[in-house]
């Protein structure tokens, strides 16, 4: 069943607070909610604004406030997640449904993704999905094409870790969904 549209960063997050694309990293919705939860591992700070330069990736407890205030902006528009450590990645991507069929841009790099922008590889067709299928268990690799199915024209981006992680505690997450 097709959803609807995904046009803004702000309305993504809200969906995907509310678990609409599946597992998701742990993720707080202010700094105040992440202070009171006693998560201590490494953390991703996203600022909430379109095309936003202030983010930070692997951050440790002791240093989160520290980076807000070195990156600047308001702490309420922080969204602070949970990040796999590095070396889980088993595999993570971008995958599409564009016009020339399913497009795979994905790295097995021990990177976060925003760093990998210039260094992904890339498949389409049934060898984007043959990769797919061979670095995911078939739940995860199946709840991919559900949300290529609900959200066509939209990018996909996950991760898959050598350990569960998330709310669901399961090896792959779902980072984003958009369209915009």
């Amino acid at each position: 069943m097709m959803k609807r549209d995904v046009l803004t960063k702000e309305d993504m997050y809200e969906r995907w607070m509310a678990m609409e694309f599946g597992n998701r990293p742990r993720a707080w919705g202010s700094y105040v909610d992440w202070v009171c939860d006693e998560y201590d591992g490494p953390v991703a700070l996203r600022y909430c604004e379109p095309n936003s330069d202030r983010k930070a990736y692997g951050v440790d407890r002791l240093n989160v406030t520290g980076t807000m205030w070195r990156l600047g902006g308001e702490k309420s528009k922080y969204r602070i997640s949970e990040q796999s450590n590095l070396g889980d990645v088993a595999i993570q991507g971008e995958l599409t449904v564009d016009e020339h069929g399913v497009f795979l841009a994905y790295s097995h790099e021990q990177l976060p993704m925003g760093r990998l922008r210039n260094r992904l590889l890339e498949a389409r067709g049934s060898a984007a999905l043959t990769i797919i299928d061979r670095h995911l268990d078939s739940c995860d690799a199946q709840d991919l094409r559900d949300l290529l199915a609900s959200y066509p024209g939209h990018v996909i981006e996950f991760g898959s870790y050598h350990r569960p992680m998330g709310v669901c505690h399961r090896r792959m997450c779902v980072w984003e969904v958009r369209k915009y």
